[in-house]
């Protein structure tokens, strides 16, 4: 079941608001925006519209809060004779996001570790290290061949700590903390072990999996889940020809939803059938036709840390536009843009979680008649075609290393127990989320932590 009102986060904003967003002139966004959240004759439906773009704006505020000098002392900490000449010449060649709020230039709080890692070339005093470092994937991506089984066990501690306002010390505290779930693709063996015994679990049949758990607020109070499992999966070259293992056909009606035109994130424009149009040219065969979906976006656009998903308004079409995004929205590019030429896709998202590196990662799936459903790492195969690792960008268009830990099946779905605030993410579910009685919870009234407790590959 998707979030109660998602659709509206795609109805139009009226001109003057969208004059003023566009402007940069937040301040005046949102008086327009007040003043017809109190005039009766505004539609409930436009409403709705309305009170998520209030959070938008709030998001984007949050998310934009560098000023071009600290941009530029922050990358002088480690390149000492950068110019603003240089910095110039990245706003120029688009490699450096940005928005204008209330008349003043803005960069998000994570643009420079974005150009650092995606852009080292243009840094050489950053030394090899950030072109040619190794990654623990990396032992099994390089070796693997068609038929080899690999596989990893992987035991996390997710843990969400509160440090609520005063103003919400007295009330109930509402938390869901996402977990794997046992027929997630290629997971064996799954033990969830929350830190309290009332925990409640979501259905096995949940979309976005968590473990919900409720108590007085107060600060320092601790909920954990710790969670392990064997995650096994066997090598497969979609590049030379279906491979000899046994692949279970799945018939076309449960495949129907994975083509779906599902509004805001995997909605089936006129822009997303004409950019597949282009990708495609003549070929007729779906495995043909991913493939090169894959290989467009793996070589001719760009991984970059971007904006709070909630932010965005149409995500596939935004990353195509721009040319450049994060592993989410790569992923729901690549998904949309198999729908639009008739290749059942869908979604998987949860953490990388490597003995080196534990993050939030999304990812994709296709199905192909004769391979079954696989999954596709546009990000991962991206990140290797900048390196020149082709065999490991090829690796990706079918597998992933199993060092992930998968939450969540769909996007902009609702949990269950359903919040009753507005999430902080409304596309995925990877950190957790919090509220209480009254409102949702800021971002400064809870942490969240994610330990290793054994992560070994086999």
């Amino acid at each position: 079941m998707k979030i109660n009102d998602i659709e509206s986060t795609a109805y139009p904003l009226p001109s003057d608001i969208l004059a003023e967003k566009a402007a940069g002139s937040f301040t005046a966004a949102r008086e327009l925006i007040r003043r017809r959240l109190d005039n009766s004759d505004t539609s409930d439906c436009m409403k709705k519209r309305l009170l998520h773009e209030l959070s938008v704006l709030d998001m984007t505020e949050a998310d934009y809060c560098r000023d071009r000098d600290e941009v530029i002392s922050e990358i002088r900490r480690k390149v000492t004779d950068f110019s603003e000449k240089q910095f110039d010449e990245l706003l120029l060649g688009g490699l450096v996001d940005y928005c204008y709020i209330d008349g003043r230039k803005r960069f998000l709080s994570t643009a420079c570790d974005s150009l650092f890692n995606t852009y080292p070339q243009l840094f050489p005093a950053l030394g090899d290290g950030w072109r040619t470092r190794a990654r623990v994937e990396d032992s099994i991506v390089n070796t693997a061949s068609a038929g080899d089984g690999f596989g990893a066990h992987i035991c996390l501690r997710h843990t969400v700590e509160l440090r609520p306002r005063a103003d919400a010390a007295s009330e109930v505290c509402h938390v869901h903390v996402p977990v794997p779930w046992k027929s997630a693709p290629n997971i064996s063996s799954l033990k969830i072990r929350p830190s309290d015994a009332s925990a409640r679990f979501s259905p096995e049949s949940a979309a976005m999996h968590t473990v919900y758990f409720e108590a007085p607020a107060k600060g320092g109070l601790k909920f954990s889940v710790e969670y392990e499992y064997d995650y096994k999966d066997t090598c497969v070259d979609m590049y030379n020809g279906v491979e000899p293992l046994k692949f279970i056909s799945v018939p076309e009606a449960e495949l129907a939803e994975y083509l779906a035109d599902e509004p805001p994130h995997m909605h089936i424009s006129p822009f997303i059938k004409a950019v597949a149009a282009e990708i495609i040219g003549d070929e007729t065969a779906p495995l043909m036709k991913a493939r090169a979906i894959y290989d467009y976006l793996t070589t001719k656009c760009h991984y970059r840390f971007t904006r709070n998903y909630s932010a965005i308004d149409n995500i596939p079409e935004w990353f195509l536009v721009n040319g450049h995004g994060d592993c989410g929205t790569m992923a729901l590019a690549f998904i949309t843009l198999c729908r639009s030429v008739g290749i059942p896709a869908g979604w998987n998202s949860g953490l990388f979680a490597g003995p080196d590196f534990v993050g939030n990662h999304d990812w994709a799936w296709v199905y192909i008649e004769g391979y079954g459903c696989r999954p596709v790492d546009v990000s991962f195969g991206g990140s290797a075609n900048r390196v020149g690792n082709e065999p490991k960008r090829r690796f990706y268009f079918g597998n992933i290393d199993p060092f992930r830990a998968i939450f969540n099946s769909d996007v902009s779905c609702e949990f269950e127990p359903p919040k009753r605030f507005m999430r902080r993410d409304i596309v995925d579910s990877q950190d957790g989320e919090v509220e209480f009685d009254s409102r949702g919870a800021f971002a400064d009234e809870y942490s969240v932590t994610i330990e290793d407790m054994g992560i070994k590959s086999f």
